[in-house]
């Protein structure tokens, strides 16, 4: 399975073309092979800039090991798109980023998701965050891992489509509230621990369908609310919530429109 973000390959098909996609990137489409369409896609992007998002949620460009391996996949044209969207870089790619000094905008440094510590085992039992919350959340009995350290079946309630999902790889969990735009609302300041315990904070997260959580990335209620319509003012306020429990601020046009938003719930 192939997707791309902000990106799409037209094929005019003609009623005597057979086309046949497959995962071996050595088939060839009546002249049109796989590694062509790739090609395509990253002479629109910048061919060092194709950056694949697993299922299991890492980054890979390039210059990782498992780049040609990784068969399903979401396109990103940067290393930087793929991490605002949930993904986590590679190691190789996270100590690159430790060792280069931290930049800064308008004086605040740069967003960091690996300062960000998350899916942490604060209990040291073998769980982390993400599935200490999948268990919490399944409206039914789970399904464990053989070393019951990973919940693979449940009940979830998905609140952004209004959907129901029993397979925990069909979901992400949604930080409410960002991780990046936190970062830039006032969580730079935070220490290292605040920042883990703001990262795996249950009150700000949530189990979503993952392309939801995608396309959300790090965009505020201003920018994107849920498809689901009977959802969308309870999440305004769950948003709201954890913006003032962490003391971030919003930017004043942020602000505004959340105050607008908030009116017209209530009315």
């Amino acid at each position: 399975m192939y997707k791309l973000e902000n990106y799409r390959v037209t094929a005019i098909i003609k009623p005597y073309y057979l086309v046949l996609l497959r995962e071996s990137m050595k088939n060839i489409i009546f002249g049109l092979t796989l590694p062509t369409v790739l090609l395509f896609t990253s002479l629109c992007v910048g061919a060092s800039d194709v950056v694949k998002l697993s299922n299991s949620g890492i980054c890979h460009d390039e210059n990782s090991a498992w780049f040609e391996k990784t068969k399903s996949f979401t396109i990103y044209s940067s290393l930087e798109k793929c991490i605002a969207a949930g993904g986590r870089p590679t190691k190789s790619n996270g100590n690159k980023k430790a060792n280069q000094s931290p930049t800064s905008v308008n004086g605040i440094p740069k967003y960091v998701r690996s300062d960000y510590a998350h899916w942490s085992d604060f209990d040291h039992d073998g769980m982390n965050t993400r599935h200490e919350i999948l268990e919490d959340m399944s409206l039914s009995i789970v399904k464990y891992s053989s070393n019951g350290n990973y919940v693979q079946r449940g009940r979830w309630n998905d609140p952004y489509s209004g959907k129901t999902f029993y397979k925990s790889s069909d979901l992400q969990i949604d930080h409410v509230v960002p991780l990046a735009f936190a970062h830039y609302a006032g969580a730079w300041r935070f220490s290292k621990e605040e920042k883990e315990l703001f990262a795996n904070d249950a009150s700000n997260l949530l189990p979503v369908q993952s392309s939801l959580n995608q396309s959300k990335s790090a965009s505020p209620p201003t920018e994107w609310l849920p498809p689901n319509l009977k959802y969308r003012c309870a999440y305004i306020y769950h948003f709201d919530r954890v913006m003032k429990k962490y003391k971030l601020t919003y930017k004043s046009h942020q602000l505004r429109t959340m105050n607008k938003m908030k009116a017209k719930c209530k009315g």
